[in-house]
């Protein structure tokens, strides 16, 4: 808006605008204009005055103009919610993407689901951080990237847990990221970009974070809420479910349980019952027997809560027992090697080794003080050993129908074929 002023009064114009919001009154602008220039005259400050009026008007005019601009700039049209669709035909066309899995020969396949977000629960020193190494080490052994960041364990600990699973450091250099104990973290605002990050510098990577409760304190969330758990994990999952399927990482949480919890119950993870309905699975590792590097232990995982019911119910491994120096052993077992089944099959082997070449009926074997178990597992151990053991043979028992005879002879040849399970 131009104002029509005489050039010699504008700059005291300009002056008193900069300065209105200081003055009440015209009285008070009128005595800022004299102690601006004493020589001016009453019609000159008049003058100054209602130009530095009109420019104040224009001034504010422009700028709710702008206020309106910025807006309805910011202002969406039609639904947020909408504009985010994706192109749900087009991918019921093409067909959707089969269940992936992530390699895991040494704990056995089909266990983990690739590209998805899992907590692994357990009690203290049952072997969950164990597990996440030795499938941390699948994993860098097929040629994957693995970024583990980890607040309980340490370095130290964790180089001797890697280098006990036989990774070569030249491949920890290449393709294994680990973070002890990071000083610096990313705020909640940014979780999820932070994962997006992770899975544009190292595509489709193993992440691990050792271990949920710790992360949660470390930005003041309490895994005992609902809202804070779902803060939590929201946005990590809507990072892994969101990303290209090519550079998709698999986020795996190690989390703690109540002391309470046992095999079977519908909870595994302590807290909120949030974390189940947050994440595609939930494991359980139960620690059946006790492990070091003398003493050979077994180990149990369940899963307990699967999205997509494509896990196993429960998985069996022996663990540990492998010497002073040599590479940590973890083995995957079958059911009826272990538990009530397990101890059927000793001790009808050790009864039917005691009667070497002589030929018993089931029902000694069932029967017998010597041998421990159920009836129904003794017989199916029976049938078992007489399928896989090198030594043990049945034939029909010719007294009785229906009924079989068993042995140990290691001088019988075993036909071909036969599970070698002993």
């Amino acid at each position: 808006m131009a104002v029509d002023i005489e050039p010699r009064l504008a700059g005291y114009a300009l002056q008193l605008v900069s300065e209105w919001a200081l003055y009440n009154s015209e009285e008070q602008a009128d005595a800022a204009i004299r102690r601006m220039d004493g020589e001016l005259s009453a019609a000159d400050r008049t003058a100054i005055i209602e130009a530095a009026r009109k420019q104040r008007a224009a001034y504010v005019a422009r700028r709710d103009q702008r206020a309106a601009r910025v807006a309805r700039v910011a202002e969406p049209e039609g639904s947020i919610f909408a504009r985010q669709r994706v192109p749900f035909g087009d991918l019921m066309r093409r067909g959707v993407p089969p269940v992936r899995f992530m390699p895991s020969p040494t704990l056995g396949e089909r266990l983990f689901y690739s590209g998805s977000l899992f907590l692994l629960a357990g009690h203290k020193k049952a072997g969950k951080s164990w597990i996440m190494a030795v499938q941390a080490a699948d994993v860098l052994a097929a040629g994957g990237y693995v970024v583990y960041i980890d607040q309980e364990n340490g370095v130290e600990l964790f180089a001797e847990r890697m280098l006990a699973r036989g990774v070569d450091p030249e491949q920890a250099d290449e393709r294994f990221v680990y973070v002890p104990f990071p000083s610096e973290k990313p705020s909640l605002e940014h979780l999820r970009a932070e994962f997006e990050a992770i899975g544009e510098e190292y595509p489709g990577a193993f992440v691990v974070l050792d271990s949920l409760r710790t992360f949660m304190s470390r930005y003041g969330l309490s895994p005992n809420a609902d809202v804070e758990v779902e803060q939590f994990l929201g946005p990590i999952m809507a990072a892994v479910k969101n990303m290209p399927e090519d550079r998709r990482v698999t986020v795996g949480i190690i989390d703690h349980s109540n002391r309470s919890t046992r095999e079977g119950d519908e909870y595994a993870a302590a807290g909120s019952q949030a974390k189940a309905a947050a994440v595609d699975a939930v494991y359980f590792v139960n620690r059946v027997d006790k492990f070091s590097e003398t003493v050979e232990g077994l180990m149990k995982v369940n899963a307990v809560d699967d999205r997509r019911g494509r896990l196993d119910f429960e998985r069996f491994y022996k663990v540990g027992g492998q010497g002073e120096g040599k590479p940590f052993h973890i083995a995957s077992v079958d059911a009826d090697e272990v538990g009530a089944m397990g101890k059927a099959q000793a001790s009808a082997l050790e009864l039917l080794a005691d009667h070497e070449g002589e030929w018993l009926t089931t029902t000694r074997v069932v029967e017998s003080p010597a041998t421990a178990g159920k009836a129904a597992h003794l017989r199916r151990a029976l049938e078992l050993l007489a399928a896989g053991h090198p030594h043990v043979h049945s034939r029909p028992n010719p007294r009785r129908r229906d009924s079989t005879l068993y042995t140990y002879d290691p001088s019988i040849e075993k036909a071909a074929g036969g599970l070698q399970i002993g």
